[in-house]
């Protein structure tokens, strides 16, 4: 264990950045604080010096987060800290960082206090505008307005994920499982695509749903039925369909489960889940239709549930495309009411 001389010099507050994203939520919110520029250790971390981060709320004396020892940055979702945002009050809140270093028998250095403010509210509103059906429902239309809800951080641009689920039942037994070699098996045009999306498929049967070659992937493409707009407006639709030559032999019913996430890919609030939409489809065999039938699920806040990141982590490993992170805010201190 080391002994750590007591002795500071500060540095300027000038040199750090804190920031939280967004600036307006319930309790419920997902706010993220990140925080940048925080003095690096001289010597070795942690041999020599330990560096530390530590933020408080309202001018308390405790610490309620503190940074990961010798990182100099950090990123934190304040949802994710046991009790921080319960019961706090509706109004603004502070939180206050200071940090620095101490080395073993040679002194260390202080920065901060730099200051964050939020404003908790009782009511955020919803920034998903539409999830309805066609007349037919054979097309699911959604769409989201962030300028509706005050907890939407500030985003350039905001990109649509969603994963897909397929499984089939005959009459009176359970569903299971349908691949995509089962479904291409007998489908000449696509049958040379079935491996490669099996592929993507996670143990539990969800996939990422993209087009092979798009460079848009993962997100939901721009050309055919399915859009990505401005940060302004996102909205998306999508009219699924399947032939007769898509059913195994035991199958008379398709089911497909599909979970939308909104991400937040440029501005302030990058790398930032913005809300979730759930929704189903479903088609008998011997249809007169290919389209199906489309059920609208539920659309909220949520962040992206398990399975969603299962899928989403080997999409990652088998393309190795890598998605946004929150951003380390520029140096200085911003300003508070």
């Amino acid at each position: 264990m080391l002994a750590f001389d007591l002795f500071f010099h500060s540095a300027q507050a000038r040199g750090q950045g804190l920031a939280i994203a967004p600036t307006c939520g319930t309790t419920s919110t997902h706010f993220v604080l990140s925080g940048a520029g925080w003095p690096t250790a001289p010597k070795g971390c942690p041999d020599t010096c330990i560096t530390f981060v530590s933020v408080c709320l309202d001018g308390g004396q405790s610490t309620c987060y503190s940074a990961p020892v010798c990182s100099t940055s950090f990123a934190v979702d304040l949802a994710t800290i046991p009790s921080f945002l319960n019961g706090l009050a509706v109004g603004q809140h502070t939180l206050t960082a200071t940090g620095g270093y101490e080395c073993s028998n040679d002194g260390g250095s202080s920065a901060g206090p730099i200051r964050a403010c939020f404003e908790i509210v009782a009511d955020a509103s919803s920034a998903w505008d539409t999830v309805r059906t066609n007349a037919a429902a054979t097309t699911i239309d959604i769409k989201m307005k962030p300028g509706q809800a005050c907890d939407i951080p500030l985003c350039d641009s905001i990109r649509l994920i969603q994963v897909i689920r397929m499984r089939g039942r005959h009459a009176g037994s359970p569903l299971r499982l349908v691949s995509f070699a089962e479904q291409y098996a007998f489908d000449t045009s696509r049958s040379g695509l079935a491996n490669f999306y099996d592929a993507y498929v996670t143990s539990s049967g969800y996939t990422v749903d993209f087009v092979r070659n798009d460079a848009m992937a993962p997100y939901t493409d721009s050309t055919g039925n399915k859009h990505t707009n401005t940060a302004l407006e996102v909205h998306f639709t999508d009219t699924p369909r399947r032939s007769d030559l898509s059913y195994p032999s035991d199958i008379d019913t398709l089911i497909f489960d599909f979970e939308l996430n909104a991400l937040c890919t440029a501005g302030e609030g990058a790398g930032q889940w913005l809300g979730q939409v759930t929704w189903s489809w479903e088609r008998a065999k011997g249809a007169p239709s290919f389209l199906g039938t489309v059920l609208p699920g539920t659309a909220g806040r949520g962040q992206p549930s398990a399975p969603f990141n299962i899928a989403l982590v080997a999409y990652e490993l088998l393309s190795g495309y890598r998605l946004p992170t929150p951003p380390r805010p520029s140096k200085g201190s911003p300003t508070c009411p």
